[in-house]
Parts: structure tokens; sequence; C-alpha cells
């Protein structure tokens, strides 16, 4: 008897596609958070609003959730639809937010009180999920890191990045060309034969806060563009964006790129100053 795990396996990731945008439809899409902390002798109220929408790669674990515990094919096919795409984004600190999965009981979380939570835990936590099971970090083809800024966590995202090795794209902080490690990035710029080519890289600068500019950890700088291991010519994308007050990337950098990124089909530079005419020729 012919059963639907018999079927072939594009057909059925088809259909276990179709199944998991019918339950996106049942899938709360928003995070929600909490007003304030209550004080002590106060009685004070929390309500819940509206804080953002729910990042994509959550929403396609959520959705995916129930398929992949039917059957083996299935988990790792819900691996891999899940995986593909990671957004990190960087706590606030002092805050709390009902996640998707909470909201169908939210009194019970009413209650709580907002406390403190690591700004890094989200990143430190999938960098040890990855290192971990290296077999999940291979379904991943795109990343992105949102308010990684300082040396700490340009640590722990090239941990990430260093078990993803059928990685395709990436958007990176500009610090990442400064507290990067040689080793680091020329494992990423070159997976090696048989995987994936690593082709596009975004790097995204903002201004730092004083604290962050007078860290001495923050200001190293490991010239990564300079050295001879570090090899871009597997790109064929590279976009930079945004203006900082600290360690930009200049025209110095792009002319070192520009030795050995030979396969560029695509170069965008938006919004830098520190990037001048002859840099851009």
């Amino acid at each position: 008897m012919t059963t639907i795990t018999d079927l072939p396996f594009e057909t059925l990731s088809s259909i276990l596609e179709e199944a998991a945008k019918l339950n996106l439809r049942e899938s709360p899409t928003f995070t929600y958070g909490l007003t304030e902390a209550p004080e002590p002798l106060r009685n004070t109220r929390m309500q819940i609003y509206v804080r953002g929408m729910v990042p994509p790669d959550i929403l396609r674990w959520d959705t995916t959730d129930s398929i992949r515990q039917v059957h083996r094919i299935w988990h790792y096919w819900a691996l891999d639809y899940s995986f593909k795409e990671l957004y990190i984004r960087r706590w606030r600190g002092s805050e709390r937010w009902l996640e998707s999965h909470e909201f169908k009981n939210p009194q019970r979380k009413i209650s709580s009180v907002v406390v403190y939570r690591d700004s890094f835990r989200l990143l430190k936590n999938t960098a040890k999920l990855l290192t971990d099971f290296p077999e999940i970090a291979s379904h991943v083809r795109r990343v992105w890191f949102n308010g990684f800024y300082v040396a700490e966590s340009s640590q722990y995202i090239f941990d990430i990045l260093r078990h993803c090795t059928n990685l395709r794209s990436a958007s990176l902080p500009w610090t990442a060309m400064r507290h990067g490690q040689i080793e680091g990035w020329a494992r990423l710029l070159d997976h090696g034969e048989g995987n994936l080519p690593f082709s596009s890289l975004e790097l995204l600068a903002v201004d730092l806060k004083g604290s962050q500019k007078a860290n001495p950890s923050n200001g190293v700088d490991n010239r990564v563009t300079e050295h001879q291991e570090i090899d871009f010519g597997q790109l064929t994308r590279l976009k930079m964006f945004g203006n900082t007050n600290f360690n930009p990337i200049c025209n110095g950098d792009l002319k070192q790129i520009a030795k050995t990124a030979r396969n560029l089909r695509e170069i965008h530079i938006t919004g830098m100053s520190s990037i001048s005419i002859e840099g851009r020729e």
C-alpha cells in the first residue's frame, strides 16, 4: 500500500510547504510586550501591547513544529525549511515580551516582573546550538546579524559562521571587518571544494555609543583586508551601507578588497561618507 512517505521527495516537499503555509494562518505574527514592571507597595497593572512582528525564521519554525514530529524525513525537511535563513537580533536588555507560542496563555505572564536579560542571549544560544548540532548549521543559507557591534559579539558571530558550511549570503556589522580573526574570514570566504560558494556579503554600519567607543577592546583592528589569506574572489555581490563614527570602512579597505574580488557582478555603496569618489572608482 502506497503512503505519503513513498512519494518522490520533491512532491512531498511541496505538500509539506503548503501545510506550513496553512499553519501560518493560525500562528500569531506579532510579539506582545509588557508595559512596565510592578514596583513594591504599588498596585501597578501591566498591560500587553503589540511590540513588533515575529521574525520570519521563528515563524517558519512555529509553523513546522507539528510537522517535524510526524516522521524522521519530515523532521529533516522542517530543519531545511526553518533554518535556511537566520535573523539574529540583539536584545534591548531590560525588557520582556510574550513569545508567539506563549500568547495562548498571556495571563500567566502578566503576573511576572520585567527583568534584565543578557542582550547577547540569542547570539550566544545560537552559537551553542550550532556548535553542539553542526547538522542544523549545514541547513543555513543566509544569516543576518542586527545590533551586534562590539568585540565580544564579533566572537560569537564568527563561531556561528564557522559552522554554517553551506552559507551563501551574510549581513554583518562593519565591525566584523575590524574584530574578526584572519582565520575566521578566510574560512567564511572560501568554504572549499564540494560546498556551496559564499557569494553575497553585506556590511552595515551605524554610530556607536560613547561608552562603546571608549572601550579599548572595541578598538581592535585586525586589518583583515591586508592579509594574503583573505580572498574575495567567490563574491558576486558586495553591499556596504551606512555611516559610523567609529572605525569606518574606508577607501583603503575597498582597494584591498578590489585586488581579489574579480567576480563581482553587483556592488552597492550607500550612505558611506568614509568612502570617497576615489574609493568608488
